[in-house]
């Protein structure tokens, strides 16, 4: 959010879960020349706006696109929309 001109965490004491081949592909500006103008300009637009803020502030964790958040709750991998898109799956404790 933007506070006195500046941006800041909108959850300061949040943790922020980003898949580390999708924030790498973006942030090494690794998008291949296949990838339409608007959607290359759009992903470093949402980083430079949104993301390098909450990186800077030390809230993001980097994960793996399989990341167990605890017990209950693992990321699935769901391609298709980005290169490192994911879904959460609820698991039923047995």
């Amino acid at each position: 959010m933007l506070v006195n001109d500046t941006w800041v965490p909108t959850f300061p004491k949040a943790r922020y879960l980003i898949v580390r081949t999708e924030f790498d592909y973006v942030n090494d500006e690794q998008e291949t020349e296949d990838v339409e103008p608007w959607l290359k300009d759009l992903n470093l637009n949402v980083l430079s706006d949104s993301i390098k803020h909450v990186l800077g502030a030390g809230l993001i964790d980097l994960v793996s696109n399989d990341h167990h958040v605890c017990d209950e709750i693992k990321l699935i991998q769901t391609p298709g929309y980005t290169i490192g898109h994911i879904g959460k799956n609820f698991i039923q404790p047995s």
